[in-house]
């Protein structure tokens, strides 16, 4: 290398691949800059997949932990479209509602299957 910001510029590119072979075997320690340009290639790809497997990771546990919010809200919503759905009349028969304690609840069937 001639100079640090030469250096610095080489090994931005060099992150992108961009690798010009003949410079390196063209230096006086070519024995040296060939393996050392492989040494790098190799850590910076291990780095970026391993940065990239821990984004990947975080995104689904963020995903992950929304799931039974974002279940319970569908769920409310479902239950809101029927009962706004229904005339006045099939609210008042209560066909489809229970009463706890006095509080009206919607019966809802559950089927549950063994795959």
């Amino acid at each position: 290398y001639s100079g640090f910001l030469k250096s610095v510029k080489l090994s931005f590119v060099g992150t992108f691949g961009d690798f010009d072979i003949d410079y390196f075997s063209e230096t006086t320690y070519n024995y040296v800059s060939i393996p050392l340009l492989i040494i790098y290639i190799v850590v910076v790809a291990v780095l970026l997949l391993n940065l990239l497997i821990a984004m990947m990771g975080d995104t689904f546990k963020n995903v992950l932990g929304n799931a039974k919010q974002i279940w319970q809200l569908e769920r409310a919503r479902i239950s809101y479209a029927i009962e706004s759905d229904m005339s006045i009349e099939e609210r008042q028969k209560a066909k489809y509602w229970t009463m706890i304690n006095g509080r009206r609840y919607l019966e809802v069937e559950e089927l549950i299957t063994n795959y």
